[in-house]
């Protein structure tokens, strides 16, 4: 989106997606294996702030990600 290209778009678009819907998808998965009443009685045990823990694993990522791209990449991150 940065570059107004709609080939990124259509390329990092499903990716954000599967990474937003794909969690969801995963509990409905092991719900439906498993049954409701066994998954619910996991819940408690198997959760500790995904959602906190997800977003210091993302902005981690991308600051080591911003921080070498011009070195891998060989052009800055931004438009200059």
């Amino acid at each position: 989106m940065p570059n107004g290209d709609l080939a990124h778009v259509l390329l990092f678009g499903p990716f954000a997606a599967i990474s937003l819907l794909g969690m969801r998808a995963l509990d409905a998965r092991r719900r439906a294996a498993w049954g409701a009443a066994r998954w619910e009685a996991l819940q408690p045990r198997a959760r500790f702030q995904p959602g906190a823990a997800r977003l210091l694993v993302g902005a981690l990522t991308w600051t080591v990600l911003i921080g070498s791209h011009t070195t891998v990449i060989g052009m800055p991150p931004w438009p200059s």
